[in-house]
């Protein structure tokens, strides 16, 4: 029966089951339909209700049913409406754009420049901390760092062998942990020389790492334990490929690296680099290190790695109690001695990281602006468009109906600069990849357009349109329709409505621009203190390279006799002023610290780093001399020792007292053979970095001693020459080769392109922040020029009033630039509280400028207010200078 009552009673069209009032009323109907026919047959009204409702079947069931029929239909009307609606409002968006093809432009663009640069941005900031590490469950490795605190900074060095193994005893928090000690080693015996970049490594290196070779094997423990064990190497893919051609027979074979021969018994897997990311050769420990830097408890210079098995606060703290236990058993070598994690993200990216979530920040808010600023752009529209609305709405729209048309124009326009600016982005990363300097980011970084990039585009799209769909649909919605109308389309209260929101555009317009300035120049004022800082040479026009000596091929004296060589036919090329011969050079890394010992206190550790250095050094790099002589040819190896000192470790060391003439010792205990006397003082020099102070560890103070006196086996050669020093390096090269043709150079590099790079994050950081600074100055101007341009709604008949009863242009001009200025001001407030707040973001990044420098935030405040009203001077003319009579008959 209830299907009958579906199929015949129910048909669509005949009846309306809108909700569940009408399906009870339709079904009591029908029933007493029912019960009135039966009695008509002579069944008794008694029994009639009954069997109608028994031949009917389950009323409720029933119910429910055409419930859910009638939830469908309405959902399929439903959807058709909605689909209708929004394929009338798309195609409605569309030609209303295509009308006014300028508007469209200029929108389209504003966002798309915008747009894009986020993405290119965020694409940087995706493949360095966001895309995984190449690393396996790369979030649980961390380095275990070494640290002392010198002058009140935190001074991280490396672990010695002893110190470690304790550390991988006792931790449970990182386990497994492994060593590992960076270098570079020469090959040869096959075709050129080639230097490679090595790791030396303990026992759990590749556990911790979680890789094992593609091909081959890996380390047996024997070959970590015995020290002088058969010389066995395991190399990289890379390497693989190109000294052998992917031979699957390359594993046995024998390769001589640094005149030895050593055994390769595995091949790592592709995108394997190790720590260093482009690591080329693998050695056991025990192949190369003796058993007394094993054993040496002060001799640091081991990165260590693990894998955390607990969270990082209990790790942190169990490696606090350890480094407790060591300074009460070791208060000599521990003294003051701790250790901290830092995560693998945290130690390769280091201060980066931060600052690509500051550069992403400071791009979202220049899109911000952008939004802004097309959202005014729509506000003139929408009065432009008052009497279609208002028509619109008297027909019957409703403020639901004509807000989704609204709303689809903002995601239209949003939609439209989304696909311009993943195009630009495309290009911005092809521009944006190649400006930043090599070591700024690690080597695994490689920014692309990824998945995770599309999301976060459609994400921000979605945003910046309902954004500007939002705020025509809030201008109209309160619109009078029958003033609107009376008013010949141009309603009052809707025009003041309209304005004080676009006046609050530029007010947020001026204030996100004001923070982007101030951090703009924040930090492109930190990156001209640190180029001020005076590194106490003179790097320009020196060409430097580096070379290994094989200490197998090169005792003490084969090392002097070479370095004497290569110095003298270095000295004599064509258009060289001065060459000289090291052990490293500034801002190039190798430099050495150690501690140095008055001798009349030799219990009284100093730190400082050495540097090995020929007569021709201090010419060459152009260091002063401030007092005494300079290291002379007469300082040989068989002569007494000499030093020369900076005067930052004169007034540490000799503060009272003038240094020349004092002996020092390299060693305690007051050895006659590590002894140096003091001949000469320079001016401070900075090796290693421009920001540190010069008595904390990373700076600490320099000693320079006779290379003839204490030969190493790595050396840096440097020219000083006339004209271009990049020619310089095939003839130094040269020289290289025609002393020694296994010699494999190095780092063969203009010298200031090191100092460049020591300077190359604060310089892209002020960079990217300028040119989004400036574009938001850009664009925070077009939107004062919009507002003080739009030349309807109340302020126009206000200013023709003015004119007619007497006011002069200029008086008008002025008036129409107060205005302008008021909201500049306004802007200006807003935007300085939210620069003063968010300028501690910046500290990390800044270099002798405080966060709040006045100076910054007067110089930027004032350059807006003169740009803001140059923005003004067109159209405060313009209003001026329009007939009175033209205007109010308009009206």
């Amino acid at each position: 029966m209830s299907r009958r009552f579906f199929s015949r009673t129910f048909r669509p069209g005949q009846v309306r089951l809108d909700d569940a009032e009408d399906i009870r009323q339709e079904i009591e109907l029908y029933l007493d339909l029912r019960t009135e026919e039966l009695v008509r047959e002579g069944v008794p009204v008694a029994d009639a209700r009954r069997i109608a409702e028994e031949r009917f079947g389950d009323t409720s069931g029933v119910e429910r049913r055409l419930r859910r029929q009638a939830r469908r239909r309405r959902a399929r009307r439903g959807t058709l409406m909605t689909m209708s609606g929004l394929r009338q409002d798309l195609g409605y968006a569309l030609r209303t754009f295509g009308r006014s093809p300028v508007f469209t432009l200029v929108a389209v663009l504003t966002l798309a420049l915008t747009l894009g640069g986020n993405t290119a941005i965020f694409s940087v900031v995706d493949a360095a901390l966001i895309r995984a590490m190449p690393f396996a469950d790369a979030e649980e490795l961390v380095y275990v760092n070494g640290y002392h605190l010198s002058d009140g900074e935190v001074a991280i060095r490396g672990a010695s062998y002893p110190e470690f193994y304790d550390w991988q005893r006792r931790s449970r928090g990182v386990s497994p942990m492994a060593a590992v000690a960076g270098g570079a080693s020469t090959i040869t015996g096959e075709g050129a020389a080639e230097s490679v970049a090595t790791e030396i490594v303990t026992a759990d290196y590749f556990r911790v790492l979680r890789a094992e070779p593609s091909l081959g094997r890996p380390f047996t423990p024997e070959e970590h334990e015995r020290i002088g064990a058969a010389t066995v190497v395991l190399i990289s893919h890379g390497f693989w490929e190109r000294r052998y051609g992917r031979d699957p027979g390359v594993v046995g074979r024998d390769i001589v690296l640094d005149d030895r021969p050593w055994t390769i018994v595995g091949v790592m897997p592709p995108g394997f680099g190790g720590t260093a990311l482009d690591t080329d050769l693998w050695i056991p420990e025990s192949m190369v290190t003796s058993p007394e830097v094993l054993e040496a408890r002060g001799t640091r210079f081991l990165s260590v790695i693990g894998r955390l098995t607990t969270h990082p606060r209990e790790a942190q703290a169990e490696l606090d109690v350890i480094a407790r236990d060591l300074q009460a058993e070791w208060p000599e070598a521990h003294d003051d001695r701790y250790a901290q994690i830092q995560s693998f993200r945290d130690a390769y990216l280091a201060g980066t990281g931060g600052l690509l979530w500051v550069l992403l920040g400071a791009g979202v808010v220049l899109l911000l602006i952008a939004a802004a600023n097309v959202s005014n752009l729509l506000l003139v529209r929408s009065h432009a468009r008052t009497r279609e609305i208002v028509l619109r709405r008297a027909l019957g729209a409703g403020s639901g109906r004509l807000a989704g048309q609204l709303l689809t124009e903002g995601m239209v326009l949003a939609t439209l600069g989304g696909v311009v600016g993943m195009a630009l982005a495309v290009l911005g990363l092809e521009v944006l990849t190649p400006m930043i300097p090599g070591g700024v980011l690690p080597g695994y970084v490689e920014p692309h357009l990824s998945t995770t990039t599309f999301l976060f585009s459609l994400a921000i799209l979605g945003v910046v349109g309902t954004f500007m769909g939002l705020a025509p649909a809030a201008s109209t919605a309160r619109v009078e329709i029958a003033s609107t109308l009376r008013d010949g389309g141009h309603g009052a209260t809707g025009s003041r409505r309209r304005l004080r929101a676009q006046h609050g555009f530029v007010v947020a317009q001026v204030a996100m621009a004001l923070v982007l300035m101030v951090g703009a120049g924040l930090l492109t004022r930190s990156f001209r203190a640190q180029l001020a800082v005076d590194t106490g040479t003179e790097l320009e026009g020196v060409v430097a390279m580096r070379l290994s000596l094989p200490s197998h091929r090169y005792d003490a004296d084969g090392r002097r006799r070479f370095v004497a060589e290569m110095e003298r036919l270095a000295g004599e090329l064509p258009g060289v002023a001065s060459a000289s011969v090291s052990l490293d050079l500034p801002f190039r890394g190798g430099s050495y610290g150690a501690y140095v010992f008055r001798q009349d206190a030799l219990d009284e550790r100093i730190r400082f780093h050495r540097h090995m250095v020929t007569p021709g050094y201090f010419e060459t790099l152009g260091i002063d001399l401030v007092a005494g002589r300079l290291i002379s040819e007469d300082d040989r190896g068989d002569a007494p020792g000499v030093g020369v000192i900076t005067e930052a470790m004169a007034r540490r060391v000799f503060p009272d007292e003038s240094p020349i003439g004092q002996t020092m010792y390299l060693r305690p205990g007051g050895d006659p053979d590590m002894a140096f006397e003091v001949v000469g003082i320079v001016e401070d020099v900075r090796y290693r970095d421009l920001t540190t102070s010069l008595m904390a560890d990373r700076n600490s103070p320099d000693i320079f001693l006779s290379y003839y006196q204490i030969p190493s086996s790595t050396i840096e050669v440097a020219a000083r020459v006339r004209g271009d020093p990049g020619a310089y390096i095939s003839q130094l090269r040269s020289l290289a080769a025609t002393l020694d043709p296994d010699l494999p150079v190095f780092q063969a590099q203009p010298l200031a392109d090191a100092y460049r790079a020591e300077t190359a994050t604060p310089r892209l950081a002020a960079f990217l922040m300028g040119l989004l600074g400036t574009l938001a100055l850009i664009l925070a101007c077009v939107g004062i020029y919009g507002v003080l341009a739009f030349p309807v709604g109340p302020r126009a008949p206000a200013i023709a009033i003015r004119r007619a009863i007497g006011a002069n242009a200029s008086r008008v001009a002025r008036g129409v630039l107060g205005d302008s200025l008021r909201l500049v001001v306004v802007g200006l407030a807003v935007g300085g509280v939210g620069a003063m707040l968010g300028a501690p973001v910046l500290e990390g990044f800044l270099f002798a400028v405080p966060p709040t420098d006045p100076v910054t935030f007067v110089s930027v405040g004032g350059a807006m207010v003169a740009v803001a009203l140059l923005a003004a001077v067109i159209p405060a003319m313009r209003a001026a200078s329009r007939d009175p009579a033209e205007v109010l008959a308009s009206e």
